[in-house]
């Protein structure tokens, strides 16, 4: 399959069997689910201007942002119609939309892949919205699909890399997974990802946590994985851990 310049690939690892992460199922299991599905919401996404209908208890317990403007005592507590910035991917929302009722940000997810300019936006575009509006399960299965496009083509989206770092902030576990994946390449292996052409692709910032990686990286130290062995890798080192059942509990009017 051909692909643009900058989406560079080597085969590095070979794919393993995932496992569940812990806290994605604990929130599962501690989900009162005849609380999700009670009145419809309205969500208008510009500039498209299209409109989704959604349950409040589901939208609410999985959206931090959603849950304050639904049920914070704003004007769209009362209105039921939340509109949100031009600025937001309309693909992106539809993926949360379909995933919080199916489990999946797309019906060919399984094909899609970092090889590929346009789901490679897609991914970058859809995990974006979910830091932004505060959902870190859907955060998760996003990590969980870079993760597994990685393992399958190793392919690696450079060019997306600046918008990542424009769009969140200094701890985020997408950040981490990218400079870790950086951080165990050897040095044949990351020539190919440094030539001069490709040094528009890298903000100061993640040059920066990586160089600060390398540094701290400790010679004596046994490494968790290398390029050749990322298939042992745990994906919950890239999750969000938050427990959205007590962030339900917490919210205010989380009990209307």
């Amino acid at each position: 399959m051909a692909t643009e310049p900058a989406q560079k690939r080597k085969r590095l690892c070979e794919t393993t069997t995932k496992k569940i992460c812990p806290m994605i199922a604990k929130n599962r299991e501690n989900t009162q689910f005849a609380t999700l599905f009670d009145e419809l919401v309205t969500i208008e996404v510009s500039p498209e201007k299209k409109l989704f209908q959604i349950h409040k208890g589901l939208i609410c317990h999985h959206s931090e942002y959603f849950r304050g403007a639904f049920k914070g005592g704003f004007k769209e507590s009362e209105s039921k119609l939340v509109t949100l910035k031009e600025e937001v991917d309309h693909l992106a929302f539809q993926a949360f939309y379909q995933w919080l009722y199916t489990g999946k940000i797309r019906d060919d997810e399984d094909e899609i892949s970092w090889e590929a300019s346009r789901d490679c936006q897609f991914l970058f575009n859809t995990y974006i919205f979910g830091d932004a509006h505060g959902i870190p399960d859907f955060q998760n299965t996003i990590v969980d699909r870079m993760y597994t496009s990685f393992m399958d083509k190793s392919a690696i989206p450079v060019t997306y890399i600046k918008n990542l770092y424009e769009h969140t902030t200094k701890g985020d576990n997408l950040r981490r997974f990218l400079v870790d994946i950086f951080q165990s390449m050897s040095q044949c292996e990351a020539v190919e990802f440094f030539s001069p052409s490709d040094q528009d692709h890298y903000p100061q910032e993640f040059l920066f946590e990586l160089s600060k990686a390398l540094l701290e990286d400790d010679p004596g130290r046994e490494r968790p994985w290398t390029m050749k062995d990322w298939g042992k890798l745990d994906t919950c080192r890239y999750h969000n851990h938050k427990d959205i059942n007590a962030a339900v509990t917490a919210a205010p009017g989380a009990e209307g």
